[in-house]
């Protein structure tokens, strides 16, 4: 990570924070004030001094201030960016193009012996060197940038996919399994093909969950989803719907055959708590959708008809 700086920041924070970057790129800095340093020698070595009036101070400023601006970009480069090959190209490019502005003061107050090319060629290289320098930095950096979004995008992928995945179970959690059956209505209502549903509720599962513990209930629901996933097809889709309720989408399946399912669903789910001696009952039940159907009335009928079955199923066993 880059060494930032936080215009909030102590005046000790700061400091430090300036220190880090200093002992990071200190070789790089060093480098190029070396370099500055001999070409401004040759510069002054070669050519020879100005009076005050061939100095055109509006030019100075203007030079200066260039060679100003380009000291920041080094410093917010240097700041913002981690060390690495791209940096080290985009420093190295405006690193020359500093130079060159430099060079561009320096003949504010040099002038050129007039059978030498050196001084020409003192400004143009590093300029031509720095602008190269800083394009393939550039297009490094865009192709850089390209691949820390695909990773961002992938990243995002996984959560998005991982949060529609009930960790518990590792079954489709409610918000995946209402975007599927708003599909599947959508194909229903198209294609006239048709849609049920099965709903699957743990019976007194908070009487369960109280008397014998919560990782014990948790035990049960995975035991159950994966008892959900042997018995239905593979062109069904099982989802936890809430804390002790299973939904079973059921394509292209009409209500006598969506019955059978539930029976066997039914069975498959008795038989195991028996065997295992664990005091756990299912109710089953099944909807078959209609035209008119969205996925929240078809969601809001099946609930209805579990609650009134297990109503009616209560008024049974309270009568002699």
């Amino acid at each position: 990570m880059p060494a930032t700086i936080d215009p909030f920041d102590s005046p000790s924070k700061s400091l430090h924070r300036l220190h880090n970057i200093a002992a990071l790129h200190g070789l790089k800095l060093g480098v190029l004030i070396a370099l500055a340093l001999l070409l401004c020698g040759i510069y002054v070595w070669l050519g020879s001094a100005k009076s005050r009036a061939d100095i055109d101070v509006i030019d100075v400023v203007g030079e200066v201030g260039v060679s100003v601006i380009i000291t920041l970009w080094i410093g917010i480069l240097l700041i913002a960016r981690p060390g690495g090959r791209v940096t080290n190209i985009l420093y190295a490019g405006t690193g020359c193009f500093w130079l060159s502005s430099l060079l561009d003061v320096m003949d504010e107050f040099v002038r050129a012996p007039a059978d030498s090319r050196w001084f020409s060629w003192l400004e143009s290289l590093p300029l031509t060197a720095g602008l190269v320098l800083i394009s393939y930095g550039l297009w490094l950096w865009y192709r850089e940038q390209q691949g820390v979004n695909r990773q961002l995008r992938s990243r995002e992928r996984f959560y998005r996919e991982h949060a529609l995945i009930d960790h518990l179970t590792q079954l489709n959690g409610a918000v995946y399994m209402t975007h599927q059956l708003r599909r599947e209505l959508i194909l229903h209502k198209h294609q006239g093909q048709p849609l049920s549903l099965a709903l699957i509720d743990l019976d007194d599962f908070d009487d369960y969950n109280r008397r014998y513990g919560t990782e014990q209930g948790d035990q049960a629901l995975l035991h159950t989803a994966e008892l959900i996933l042997l018995t239905i097809r593979a062109t069904d889709l099982a989802c936890r719907y809430a804390g002790d309720r299973f939904i079973v989408l059921m394509p292209k399946t009409p209500s006598d055959s969506a019955q059978l399912i539930a029976r066997q669903l039914h069975d498959t789910l008795k038989n195991h708590y028996w065997h295992n001696r664990a005091s756990l009952s299912a109710t089953v039940i099944t909807l078959t959708a209609t035209p008119t159907d969205s996925a929240d009335s078809l969601i809001e009928r099946a609930n209805d008809a579990l609650h009134s079955h297990k109503r009616h199923h209560c008024l049974r066993e309270a009568m002699p």
